[in-house]
């Protein structure tokens, strides 16, 4: 498991041991390899019968189960339902890796906000009025596509019939089913067919809209009709749901359609009129529209009329046409519904074209304004952008300066974000410490009166740890603390060099937690050396230095070159892009005294003490040697610790194994030779 997985475990671990129950995330966890079965009973075994017990223990092992154990630990969780879990650690580890991505293409420079305020000031102060003239003329060339037609399979008739058939069905369905036949007819009234026949049927709808305008008009009458009719309109007013309409209306629509002369209809066809009356106000405004612009195509297909014209140079039709929507039980011939064709209608027509036309011509007018206002206003854009690209070069100029200061800034969160991180890494390793206290103290019990000693021992390095928690972490006396601790946890171990071997286990724990804390403090101190170290290279690196200085680092003169032609008229981000490709060259073993070799291997003596200076002085976990976990001869059946400092880490395995490794313990099962043993985990 790599570091980031295990911090992010470590920061979460709190909130694990509280809820995780082990039982749940078994299965997963032993299916997917990370834990043997064997493994899995030691865990049990070890961790007691608390399941908070078995969580820390679980959490213990975790980091040495192989690069894939957190990952199959999350989608664990979330298979044992602590998906909250699961999500929060799954979330926490990509946002370090996209963190991690953004920091490894290097930081922003100044100039990079030429090109970008550039494009945006342009297009924000040269397009604004192309986009409301532009706006302007798609409104109206929206109103000329409304005068042409397209679509088949669509009749006002079949439509009115698949409202009735949804009706005769009842249910709640039948009442969704219909709203939706309301939106095809709809759909119908906007977009008649093309087929002559449709044609020839627009003075049959023409004198049925004029019945139903008679009907909605007596409908307004007051005291002209009965209550629940002057009850109906209102509720037609306010929008009624079409359910709740129908039964009302159905047999007043019965009678009104026999006292408006169409006695002579069977009983079907009065019983389809009594629905439709709840569609009145559709008929009555879109039937109208319907039958125009019918007409108007109908006029198109006769010749090459002025129409015709103005309909060849606009834009496809592309408004929502409803096709294939015929569905109703009722044979196709009940288009006898509508009346005969009256010579009333004809003289509608010729109105209705003339209106139209006049429209049109208007709409032409205005557009040809338009596009003589877009036309001079292009002319005073071309005048006015060299100024504007003049006061942009200004603009870009104090950007500059805010960017800088920004960067700074940056660096400073920065540094504080991972200080704050690293008190609260620092903070859950001594929580682990007052747990491993608060379980030894529980085992005493205060049996006898050494126990009892034993006890108030405990007690007593209980309370200085939970002094550690409760205070602000000051890091010139961080070092000294620990080492107090860890002086005590020895006396601890030799008092119980015979005792308990789950309480000996746990100070064994104990010492791991401490160790850690010291790796991190180095690991932080030598970040912040090598930090520093670029810091200062970037500042007082000159140009003609540049090639040489690359070559120390072991880059070719192609390769430095290439990164110089990346930023051509930007030197101090050259330098930063050298200096990036170099940490990400080397990894872990880029140091602030690689650095400095290389500043004098070039010739830089003074800027290579200034970074001896830093990476000179030795940090505070320099100078801790961590106590051993036992001292003397203990049981000879019991395992015997071996003295380990952290000196003899740092010596054994190298600052690079100690900036990135995870150490665990081994016990040697053969008395007396058995040992613990620090040593690196194969994980990574």
């Amino acid at each position: 498991m790599n570091i980031a997985h295990e911090d992010i475990l470590r920061r979460h671990r709190t909130d694990i041991v509280k809820v995780l129950d082990v039982a749940h995330v078994k299965d997963s966890l032993i299916e997917n390899g990370v834990f043997s079965t064997q493994l899995w009973e030691e865990i049990e075994k070890a961790g007691g019968e608390s399941k908070r017990e078995k969580a820390s223990r679980l959490l213990d092992r975790l980091p040495t189960r192989g690069p894939n154990a957190f990952s199959c630990f999350c989608e664990a969780l979330v298979a044992g339902e602590y998906d909250f879990l699961g999500e929060q650690l799954t979330q926490e580890a990509d946002q370090q890796h996209a963190l991690e991505s953004i920091q490894a293409r290097g930081r922003r420079t100044p100039s990079s906000s030429h090109h970008y305020f550039h494009e945006g000031a342009v297009n924000g102060q040269t397009q604004t009025m192309d986009q409301s003239l532009n706006g302007q003329i798609n409104n109206i060339r929206k109103e000329y596509r409304k005068c042409l037609l397209r679509g088949k399979g669509v009749t006002l008739t079949k439509a009115l019939n698949k409202v009735i058939h949804f009706k005769k069905r009842g249910g709640k369905r039948a009442s969704e089913q219909t709203i939706t036949s309301l939106k095809y007819i709809k759909e119908a009234l906007k977009s008649p067919s093309f087929d002559e026949s449709n044609v020839s049927a627009l003075t049959e709808i023409l004198e049925l809209v004029e019945k139903l305008k008679h009907i909605r008009d007596e409908l307004q009458k007051d005291g002209s009709v009965p209550d629940n009719v002057s009850n109906l309109s209102s509720m037609l007013a306010d929008g009624a749901d079409f359910s709740t309409l129908h039964n009302m209306t159905l047999s007043i629509g019965i009678d009104y359609l026999r006292d408006f002369g169409m006695q002579g209809m069977d009983a079907s066809s009065k019983l389809k009129f009594g629905s439709v009356l709840v569609l009145i106000p559709y008929l009555c405004d879109l039937s109208e529209q319907a039958v125009h612009l019918t007409k108007r195509h109908s006029s198109d297909r006769v010749g090459d009329s002025p129409t015709r014209k103005v309909s060849e140079r606009m834009e496809p039709f592309s408004d929502v046409v409803v096709e294939g929507v015929a569905m109703s039980p009722y044979p196709e011939p009940q288009d006898n519904v509508f009346l005969p064709e009256s010579k009333s209608s004809a003289r509608s027509y010729r109105d209705m074209e003339g209106t139209m036309m006049s429209r049109l011509d208007r709409a032409s007018e205005r557009i040809s304004q338009l596009e003589q206002t877009q036309m001079r206003f292009s002319q005073d854009r071309d005048r006015n952008s060299n100024g504007i690209l003049e006061e942009i070069k200004k603009l870009n100029s104090k950007m500059d300066i805010q960017a800088l200061k920004i960067d700074q800034m940056d660096k400073k969160i920065e540094h504080q974000s991972l200080l704050l991180q690293q008190n609260e890494d620092i903070k859950n390793s001594l929580f682990d410490v007052s747990n491993h206290l608060e379980y030894i103290r529980k085992a005493l019990g205060g049996q006898t009166e050494k126990k009892t000693a034993l006890e108030a021992k405990v007690s007593s390095l209980e309370e200085r740890v939970l002094n550690l928690l409760d205070q602000e972490i000051d890091r010139s006396k961080l070092i000294e603390e620990i080492q107090g601790v860890e002086n005590e946890v020895v006396e601890l171990k030799e008092w119980f060099q015979d005792g308990d071997l789950f309480i000996t286990e746990r100070l064994e724990q104990m010492n791991r937690h401490l160790l850690d804390v010291l790796l991190k403090l180095e690991r932080d101190s030598l970040g912040r050396q090598l930090s520093a170290a670029i810091d200062m290279v970037e500042k007082q690196l000159k140009f003609k230095e540049f090639t040489r200085f690359a070559r120390m680092l072991g880059f070719s003169d192609q390769e430095s070159t290439k990164i110089r032609s990346a930023a051509r008229d930007n030197f101090g981000q050259q330098k930063s892009e050298l200096l990036r490709k170099w940490r990400e060259k080397n990894g872990s073993n880029a140091t602030a005294k690689h650095l400095e070799q290389a500043c004098r291997n070039t010739g830089l003596s003074t800027l290579a003490d200034k970074i001896a200076r830093i990476s000179g002085a030795p940090s505070a976990a320099h100078s801790v040697r961590l106590p051993s976990l036992t001292g003397g001869q203990g049981n000879m059946n019991r395992p015997v610790v071996r003295k380990t400092s952290y000196q003899e880490l740092k010596g054994g395995y190298g600052i690079d194994k100690l900036q990135h490794g995870v150490f665990r313990i081994t016990l040697s099962p053969k008395p007396p030779v058995g040992q613990i043993i620090l040593q690196p985990s194969a994980s990574p």
